[in-house]
């Protein structure tokens, strides 16, 4: 898995000049100005957030994800948005302005996997509550509220490949605030788009022909 991402982007950079990958993340404030004092959050449970995105699909910001490890480290302080996101806040649009509290945030993550053939272990360690949905079916979740956690996922892939990959995340309280989501044992991160991977394939045939022009 990793050669496969190393070695189609820099196929990428060849072909496109660029090989940056990265989940698509959106940023929902259910609070409006999420104010802490006078915010009652529509998000104490997942069937909560699934209502709330089904009326409200606008995001109020969008951010290249390169990793899904925020919040951290323990004791996973509650804090703003640009502080749980870490270096993914420059990339936030619009950029937030001053202190966004987390209070009421729901947090979405797209993009494309790569999945090793048989099973795959997803550890997703939250506060609060998740859906991971791959391929458009939902492989877990975690309905409510709760204290940073694990969440352990055994998925089937049978032969492996690419897969679509979407999380569903929310904070509902003002207490702690968690996000890390590891595959086989690493940070998970994107891979590089089937639009560009089809590129990947002449990016190579380019290489062998340039090699067997220099014979």
């Amino acid at each position: 898995m990793k050669t496969f991402k190393v070695v189609a982007a820099v196929v990428a950079t060849l072909v496109t000049g660029s090989a940056q990958a990265g989940f698509i993340g959106t940023f929902y404030d259910t609070c409006g100005v999420q104010d802490p004092d006078t915010c009652t959050p529509v998000t104490t449970t997942m069937t909560e957030v699934e209502a709330f995105l089904a009326t409200n699909p606008s995001p109020d910001a969008t951010f290249n994800s390169t990793g899904i490890n925020y919040g951290g480290p323990a004791p996973y302080v509650f804090t703003d948005l640009d502080a749980f996101l870490g270096v993914d806040a420059a990339s936030l649009d619009p950029l937030a302005e001053g202190a966004t509290s987390l209070l009421g945030s729901v947090i979405t993550l797209t993009g494309t996997i790569y999945l090793d053939p048989g099973i795959n272990v997803f550890d997703v360690f939250s506060d609060d509550g998740f859906s991971l949905i791959i391929d458009g079916i939902e492989i877990g979740s975690f309905e409510g509220l709760r204290a940073p956690s694990s969440s352990i996922i055994n998925y089937d892939a049978g032969a492996g490949g690419l897969a679509a990959f979407e999380l569903l995340w929310f904070e509902g309280s003002e207490t702690q605030a968690a996000l890390n989501v590891n595959l086989n044992g690493e940070i998970i991160t994107a891979v590089l788009e089937p639009g560009t991977l089809a590129l990947f394939g002449i990016g190579l045939l380019g290489l062998h022909l340039a090699r067997r022009r220099k014979v």
